[in-house]
């Protein structure tokens, strides 16, 4: 029998910070992706002659078809460095690519935890909690997750690990936004012979990114961490003791 709306939304009030967390990682990656597809577009016109208004769907068309030819986002990443990195162009913009290559590395790292977070179920975790067993812990982590992914879930200690890698999806965006437009005003200006009042010329600088070393952290705990230590999420045996169904 299907439940009522207000049943769920009790149910899952107690997941909401983990839902949140899960909701906001999602959203800024998806962005980070955007932006790299934006790169994209951008290196497809490099150095080409003015597109006319009436074409550029055209062209807006092509570049969405070669982007979606993989339908895995980290080859999609990898296409739009490729062709900034085999573009022969006299443009200045050596150090663009330089640092755009360390985002790309950045966001290959970050997105193995987007990954964990957005494909993982949740549940309620039965512990033994100030003497009474079975306390209903809701934690990300289910009967299907792999156990490396369990170890990295164990050695996460609180949601404050998915706001910070949040924040740094979202420093990596602006900054990969950045390098992308500071690209096309140099095209811009080639094109025009007009330089950009206001431009800044020089690259900007790398933004912190914290969870990058959290993460090597939890990996080193993950990979240090014997099969017979894991804290796999048990279910609640009924109060007869009889196995549950």
């Amino acid at each position: 029998m299907a439940k009522r709306s207000s049943t769920w939304d009790s149910a899952l009030s107690h997941f909401r910070p983990l839902i949140t967390a899960q909701g906001e990682v999602g959203y800024a990656y998806n962005l980070l992706q955007e932006t790299f597809f934006n790169l994209f577009i951008l290196v497809l016109n490099l150095e080409r002659p003015i597109v006319q208004p009436s074409r550029q769907p055209e062209y807006y068309a092509y570049a969405l078809a070669l982007w979606h030819v993989f339908q895995n986002d980290k080859l999609q990443r990898q296409l739009a460095m490729t062709a900034l990195e085999k573009l022969p162009t006299e443009l200045d913009i050596k150090g663009g690519i330089k640092r755009l290559q360390w985002a790309h590395r950045q966001a290959d790292k970050l997105a193995e935890y987007r990954n964990l977070i957005v494909h993982t179920p949740m549940r309620f975790r039965y512990v033994v909690e100030r003497g009474k067993p079975y306390a209903q812990i809701p934690a990300i982590g289910g009967f299907s997750t792999r156990p490396i992914n369990i170890r990295r879930l164990n050695a996460i200690k609180s949601v404050q690990f998915w706001k910070t890698l949040r924040n740094d999806f979202l420093n990596l965006n602006d900054y990969v936004e950045f390098v992308t437009r500071q690209i096309s005003w140099r095209e811009y200006e080639r094109q025009t012979g007009r330089r950009i009042v206001g431009a800044q010329r020089s690259w900007p600088h790398r933004p912190r990114l914290p969870s990058v070393r959290r993460i090597s952290a939890i990996e080193s705990m993950a990979k240090n961490t014997p099969i017979s230590a894991l804290k796999r999420r048990k279910r609640r045996r009924p109060s007869g003791g009889q196995p549950p169904d």
